[in-house]
């Protein structure tokens, strides 16, 4: 007789492996369903911001629990008188699918627990470390950025800690990288800016205080020549009585001076300021005519302490 033919050792064997699939394939279906739950409770659960954050993790598990619901499954087609070959190919694909959900639940869980806390407790740190890195150069920031900057910066730490607290931890990375970096930059150079300008400061005492001793009398109480620029030139007025006026000019980088005496006085008069700023205060200073105008390069090395007369500060 021609076709297939079984023992009945073999046909219990092959019924046995039917039923260990259809058993397999059960719990592999059940599992799918509690995933497409778990997932879905797992992605609800999680706040807009870590959402965003981690949206590479969420759009996978979002694009395997569409595949996964919209695919035909032949499972149910299936019946004790299936093929066993059909079976093992039902069992493979649903494995592989169950396996990939799994991935998936585990990733979100992960990300929720581990990643999500490490990168949140991270950050929070570096918003206290940017806080606290305006708080540190406040003095120089406030006195050569201004309020406008002050105001931006101090809105914009108000900002990641709102990001802080809504999870929102991909664009807190990024503002935060910005914003140290600027308050670097500006820190340091503020910081310079004010070292200069207190140099010329300790420059403006010396030269009032050797002028008055020299006889010279101010014509007005040294301003800036722009009072809403800490950087613009500081005007120095003295009458020299006999001699005429001397106006100087202290920027951040030197000392300016244009005189009414004559050309024949001048290295004497300044020669002698030259000499005092020197003796008193440390302060060497090299007066030269630039077309029919007296000026100086300022050098200072080592200071010495500063005029005693406090009321001899200029306002600043």
């Amino acid at each position: 007789m021609s076709g297939k033919k079984y023992s009945a050792v073999q046909l219990q064997r092959e019924r046995q492996e039917k039923l260990k699939l259809r058993q397999h394939l059960d719990s592999l279906e059940t599992e799918k369903v509690a995933l497409y739950q778990q997932l879905d409770d797992t992605k609800n659960n999680m706040s807009d911001g870590l959402r965003a954050t981690f949206s590479q993790e969420v759009n996978a598990a979002q694009q395997w629990l569409a595949k996964a619901r919209s695919a035909t499954d032949p499972y149910y087609d299936y019946g004790a008188d299936s093929e066993l070959s059909d079976l093992k190919i039902a069992y493979d694909r649903k494995r592989q699918v169950t396996a990939t959900g799994r991935g998936h639940l585990k990733s979100l869980q992960l990300t929720l627990t581990q990643k999500a806390d490490a990168m949140g407790q991270a950050l929070a740190k570096q918003v206290a470390d940017a806080n606290q890195q305006l708080l540190q150069q406040q003095h120089v920031l406030q006195l050569w950025c201004g309020d406008n900057s002050m105001s931006a910066w101090q809105q914009t730490l108000a900002h990641a800690n709102q990001l802080l607290a809504t999870e929102h931890y991909g664009t807190l990375q990024k503002l935060l990288t910005q914003l140290q970096k600027e308050l670097k930059e500006k820190g340091d150079w503020a910081s310079a800016q004010e070292e200069k300008h207190q140099r010329r400061l300790y420059l403006l005492k010396a030269l009032r205080q050797v002028a008055a001793e020299l006889g010279f009398a101010e014509l007005d109480t040294p301003t800036f020549e722009n009072n809403d620029d800490r950087g613009s030139r500081i005007l120095l007025s003295v009458d020299t009585y006999n001699q005429g006026h001397i106006d100087f000019y202290l920027t951040l980088e030197g000392l300016a001076s244009f005189s009414e005496m004559g050309q024949e006085r001048c290295p004497v008069e300044f020669g002698t300021l030259s000499q005092q700023l020197e003796e008193q205060f440390g302060v060497q200073t090299c007066f030269n005519s630039v077309e029919g105008s007296p000026e100086q390069a300022l050098r200072q090395k080592g200071e010495k302490e500063l005029p005693d007369d406090s009321s001899l500060m200029a306002e600043a």
